[in-house]
């Protein structure tokens, strides 16, 4: 009798035992996976912060890439402004020229006539 009582306590023992083994090896599974997610979000959230310092770096090329723009647009508009009146003057010039030259030549044939 003792014996089989004995027989059985070795038994529930091992059994006992094995699912202890078994949940100490989950248990060590589950440290691994964690150890391993806390990696990756280590990981990615180092890409997110380097993410971040291109994207501000980024912004600020375009901001001073705008203000050399205004600048250039300014010049630009500057040139044509100082081009449009050049030829506006340089025209007035000429069609003044061509009204002299047309009173010139009037009053040559108009002696021309007088004198005929």
């Amino acid at each position: 009798q003792k014996e089989l009582e004995l027989k059985k306590m070795m038994t529930l023992m091992e059994t006992k035992t094995r699912e202890a083994t078994s949940y100490r090896q989950v248990i060590e599974r589950a440290e691994e996976e964690k150890q391993s997610t806390l990696e990756q979000f280590q990981e990615v959230k180092g890409a997110l912060a380097d993410a971040r310092r291109r994207i501000k770096s980024m912004q600020q090329k375009l901001k001073q890439v705008a203000r050399e723009k205004e600048v250039l647009v300014a010049g630009v508009q500057d040139e044509a402004l100082r081009t449009t009146q050049h030829l506006k003057l340089e025209h007035h010039h000429e069609l003044e020229s061509i009204k002299k030259s047309h009173q010139d030549e009037g009053e040559f044939y108009r002696k021309r006539l007088q004198s005929e």
